[in-house]
Parts: C-alpha cells; sequence; structure tokens
C-alpha cells in the first residue's frame, strides 16, 4: 500500500517536473485560441542553445511534452544575414510525416532567441491504413477528373513522374478551432488530359479526399506553372474541413512583427 502511494504521488511530479524544466528556458509562450503554442521566446542566455544543439529531442520533448513515437527532426539550415540564422524542424510520428506540423527555430548573433510554427496533438492517432495505396490513388485521379496521367506520356517518363503514394498525417478541423490528425495518402497527380498538377490527400480509412492543393491550374486558366498561395478548401464528411493557410498566413504577419521586437530588444536598436 505504501509503495502504490509513493508511486501515486511521484507520477505528477514527473509530469510536472517536464513543465519546470520547459519554464527555465522560456521567456514567453504566446497560443492560439485552442492553447497551441504558435510563438516560443526564450530567456538571453538560458542554456537553450546548448540543449539544442546537443540534444534536440530532449529539447522539444520538454518544450512541448511530446508522446513517445513522435519527434522532431531537423529538415533545413540556412544563414539568412550576418546576425540571423534559421533551423526548421518537421514533426514526425512513429516514422509517419505530421503535414503542416513544423517549428523554426531563430538565432540571433548565435544566441536562440524565438521559435514558431505549428504544432499537434499525436497522442491519440491510427497509423493503420485501411485501403491499399492503390485504391487511394484511383480515389485521386478519379476526383481530379483525370483522363491520361503524365507518366503515360513520353514527357512522363523522360522526367521519371510516376503517382507514387506518400502515407502521413495530416491535421483536420473539427470544432472550433480544435484538430485531429487522420492517415492519409498523398499524391502528386499530374495529368496530362486536362493539363492539371495537384498534391490530393487521401483518407488512409474511408478513401474519401481530404484536400485538394493546386500546384498548377487548368492550362484555360492562363495559370501554367503558377504555384498558389492558398489551399483549396474543400468538406471532409459533415462537419470537418481541412486545415487551411490563411489562418497560418496571418500569424505568419504577425510574427515577423513580433520578430523586429525581439531584434530590437536583444540587439538594444
Amino acid at each position: 500500500m505504501k509503495n502504490k502511494l509513493i508511486f501515486a504521488i511521484f507520477i505528477p511530479l514527473l509530469v510536472s517536473g517536464v513543465c519546470v524544466n520547459a519554464q527555465r528556458f522560456i521567456d514567453q509562450r504566446i497560443t492560439i485560441e485552442n492553447g497551441r503554442s504558435s510563438l516560443i521566446t526564450f530567456k538571453p542566455g538560458s542554456a537553450a542553445k546548448d540543449l539544442a544543439a546537443s540534444d534536440n529531442e530532449k529539447f522539444f520533448s520538454e518544450i512541448f511534452n511530446l508522446p513517445s513515437g513522435s519527434k522532431m527532426v531537423k529538415t533545413k539550415s540556412a544563414k539568412l544575414f550576418s546576425d540571423f540564422a534559421d533551423e526548421k524542424y518537421q514533426l514526425y510520428h512513429n516514422g509517419l510525416k505530421v503535414e503542416f506540423a513544423n517549428y523554426t527555430l531563430h538565432y540571433i548573433k548565435g544566441n536562440l532567441v524565438s521559435m514558431n510554427g505549428e504544432m499537434y496533438d499525436t497522442s491519440e492517432v491510427n497509423t493503420q491504413p485501411d485501403i491499399t495505396e492503390s485504391e487511394a490513388l484511383n480515389n485521386a485521379v478519379k476526383y481530379a477528373g483525370v483522363k491520361v496521367l503524365m507518366s503515360k506520356t513520353q514527357h512522363g517518363k523522360e522526367i521519371g513522374y510516376q503517382p507514387k503514394g506518400e502515407l502521413l498525417l495530416i491535421p483536420v478541423q473539427t470544432a472550433g478551432d480544435h484538430y485531429r490528425l487522420l492517415l492519409s495518402y498523398k499524391f502528386d497527380v499530374f495529368s496530362a488530359e486536362p493539363f492539371l498538377r495537384s498534391h490530393i490527400y487521401v483518407d488512409a480509412k474511408s478513401g474519401e479526399i481530404l484536400l485538394d492543393n493546386p500546384i498548377m491550374k487548368h492550362a484555360g486558366d492562363h495559370a501554367h506553372g503558377k504555384e498558389l498561395e492558398n489551399l483549396q478548401i474543400i468538406e471532409v464528411r459533415k462537419s470537418i474541413k481541412t486545415r487551411f493557410s490563411v489562418h497560418s498566413h496571418n500569424r505568419k504577419c504577425q510574427y515577423k512583427i513580433q520578430r523586429t521586437e525581439i531584434y530590437r530588444n536583444f540587439s538594444g536598436k
């Protein structure tokens, strides 16, 4: 009985300890409507930079309390100006990419000052598909109205195009500003007739189309090769809509203003 009591007390202490560890780095955490962090600033001179450099898995685990099987993977780094540098990380769960879930770490003069991005709850997700990649591709091709895939043409063979599906997790909006992750096949659908190219996401459970993100419009729209800035919103069942980029774009604009203020405060300008 005594051992059980000690165990019951120890578990919440462990959970609270994660928060304490995270707070030793964080100066401010800015959240959006549903409580998800969209911008985090760090205390000057904190050990956040050292931990991020030496053990980024532990760093993100402490900041976001990631569940087992989830981790952030560095995808790119860039030096913007003499004083600025960025590192971009992508969220994966059980080896599957979580679409749109990425965070960028911002450095000024070698110091980690802030990070911003999108994060989604991966604690309760199903990663076993009920339909095959071939079935999902047939649904995507039918939805797009494809008569001839580019892979069937000489040009498609020359560029090595194949409509290969990527199994991943995609956030869909359920109610208000809350999201849940659905298992999906993502296809690069490149059609020769009609001429179009689009990323199409197919529910790996039901076979429904979750999202259509055009890369190129129809030739008749005078937009051959033009990249679209926003995602096309489509209905996912009766009450679920896919995440769309306008909301994210607004936060990016707000973040640019906040980042300027951070730089001014840090540099004394």
